[in-house]
């Protein structure tokens, strides 16, 4: 049998839905963005709320705990965007239905093993991200952040930044899927699309009632002053060259990370190199320190 569904995760859902429903073995889904098959496929529409469909349908199965988590498991997986994973997703749904209870113990089954171990995937970048987001001002009280992340991990790491960033507007860029996640008190979220991919920064890119960072800057008088320079400053004058493990920080911090941080050790080098043994500034000759 194969399906045809819509490239979303409420699409893939109402595939599996409809192969549920019929007993479905081992179906093979296609998404309307795969390439053209010459076989016979069987389309199926995303229906609405599947979401909390699939919900009350495994929590009556397994219990509340068991079929969240198996729920939390399938969409976590489903965000490592690894090819070939839906027929190993739908089998690990068919399993935990069929078995009444969570399957994600059950690792010599090849489905499980490869769903369980995109979810660690995508979890575990989302958890690294929560602590290697770094954020800055670009208008007004407006904070932005930016990341190229290998899995879809934007959804998992939002609701971390809206709760602990509830009174404050941010944007969280995911560079990668050209995404952008707006947050504005009281408003919730919305997601955007980058108007201009092949740019590095949000330059020309202008979010719904926000003005272009262009103009911001030109009302706002005096340039903000560079805390990120001041920060790699600090980072190469606290640093002993000495005792530079670059084995163990690649360990700890691997390079694809460092592009965005604003402790980038590339960055930070290079202020080494240039002003390391200038004098320090007196209290008070830095525009932003009393």
């Amino acid at each position: 049998m194969f399906v045809l569904h819509e490239p979303t995760f409420d699409g893939l859902l109402s595939a599996f839905a409809w192969c549920l429903r019929r007993r479905e073995p081992h179906p093979v889904f296609f998404a309307d963005s795969d390439q053209p098959v010459l076989l016979p496929v069987q389309p199926v529409a995303a229906e609405s709320g599947i979401r909390a469909l699939f919900r009350r349908h495994f929590c009556r199965q397994l219990g509340d705990a068991a079929g969240q988590a198996v729920l939390e498991t399938v969409y976590t997986a489903y965000l490592s965007e690894q090819e070939g994973l839906s027929a190993h997703l739908y089998r690990y749904l068919f399993l935990a239905l069929d078995m009444k209870k969570d399957p994600a113990a059950l690792l010599q089954d090849r489905s499980v093993a490869a769903v369980v171990q995109a979810a660690r995937r995508a979890g575990g970048q989302a958890h690294q991200y929560l602590g290697l987001l770094r954020f800055r001002l670009i208008h007004g009280q407006l904070y932005m952040a930016e990341f190229s992340p290998d899995c879809h991990v934007l959804p998992l790491i939002l609701p971390h930044f809206a709760d602990r960033l509830s009174d404050q507007p941010f944007v969280i860029c995911d560079r990668r899927r050209q995404l952008a996640a707006w947050y504005r008190p009281g408003r919730g979220c919305s997601l955007h699309l980058l108007l201009d991919p092949d740019e590095e920064t949000l330059t020309g890119t202008v979010l719904p009632g926000l003005p272009a960072p262009a103009a911001s800057a030109q009302a706002g008088g005096e340039p903000a002053p560079d805390f990120e320079q001041l920060w790699q400053l600090y980072l190469a004058r606290l640093a002993i060259p000495e005792r530079r493990n670059r084995k163990l920080q690649m360990a700890n911090m691997p390079k694809k990370y460092w592009r965005y941080l604003a402790e980038n050790p590339l960055a930070a080098a290079q202020v080494a190199a240039t002003k390391r043994d200038a004098p320090l500034p007196k209290h008070g000759s830095i525009p932003f320190l009393p």
